[in-house]
């Protein structure tokens, strides 16, 4: 009616669409049961989308801080390996 097409198929979603976790931003720093995280300074580099805050950790591993992201969580906000 206003001169756009209709998309009769097309659901629009308020979810972010799907990223791919880079394997190289694993660090193999043990956390909450997770043998590996994606490293914060790597992710921050690399990142297309929002990093989701419910998935970011900080620990001290080998007495050094260390920040990153849970990957069960980080699939389970829609980033993807």
């Amino acid at each position: 009616e206003n001169g756009k097409p209709v998309h009769p198929h097309h659901h629009p979603t308020s979810s972010p669409p799907p990223y791919k976790l880079p394997n190289y931003c694993l660090r193999p720093i043990p956390v909450d049961g997770a043998k590996q995280i994606y490293g914060g300074h790597c992710m921050h580099h690399r990142s297309v989308g929002e990093l989701p805050k419910a998935c970011h950790v900080a620990v001290t591993h080998h007495g050094k801080k260390v920040q990153g992201y849970l990957p069960h969580c980080m699939e389970n906000h829609g980033w993807y390996r």
